[in-house]
């Protein structure tokens, strides 16, 4: 088993933030002056078998607006873009087939995003959002290639992911199917 935390205590001087200035239908970069982000993060890894790990993962920020010009209103709000907490759990398990040195790889992945603001006013929120992540791989020759079948996003969240204020938004993609091939030369 193996457990790793961290604690961070950072200044940010001109975080970039796109506002929208509605009469003149313009998206902008400014900067908001400055922000503080307190917060810490656990990791754990287990493996239980020779074949089978698991792993989880905790964080937890806190991010407060400390000084914003164009905007003095907003000192002490939360800083857009940053969830207050993230989740991570999953599993790995290796069947380990017959044919010379490979092996088929199972990962179940749920990965936990909580709620976050868009705007400096905190006046627009993102729900929490709760992904299923899946892989499924075949590895061969000790693992110097392997051919993946990969879903993101299993149960198809919709969500946005950008929002600007006036109501634009960019939906984010809904369920992802991949397929990769990797070799190794070296």
């Amino acid at each position: 088993m193996r457990v790793s935390a961290a604690l961070f205590d950072t200044s940010v001087e001109g975080q970039h933030f796109f506002s929208f200035i509605g009469a003149i239908s313009a998206q902008i970069l400014t900067n908001i002056d400055k922000v503080d982000l307190r917060g810490g993060e656990i990791d754990l890894e287990f493996k239980p078998t020779e074949r089978l790990d698991l792993y989880a993962s905790f964080g937890y920020t806190d991010s407060e607006i400390e000084a914003y010009e164009v905007d003095p209103a907003a000192v002490g709000n939360q800083a857009p873009y940053i969830a207050r907490k993230t989740a991570n759990l999953g599993a790995q398990y290796e069947f380990p087939l017959p044919l010379g040195d490979s092996a088929l790889l199972a990962r179940a992945d749920y990965e936990y995003r909580g709620s976050q603001y868009w705007d400096v006013q905190n006046s627009t929120a993102r729900d929490a959002l709760n992904f299923v992540h899946l892989r499924l791989s075949l590895e061969g020759d000790g693992g110097r290639w392997s051919l993946s079948g990969e879903v993101e996003n299993l149960t198809d969240e919709r969500y946005n992911s950008e929002w600007v204020a006036g109501g634009f938004s960019a939906a984010a993609p809904g369920r992802i199917w991949k397929a990769r091939f990797r070799w190794n030369f070296f």
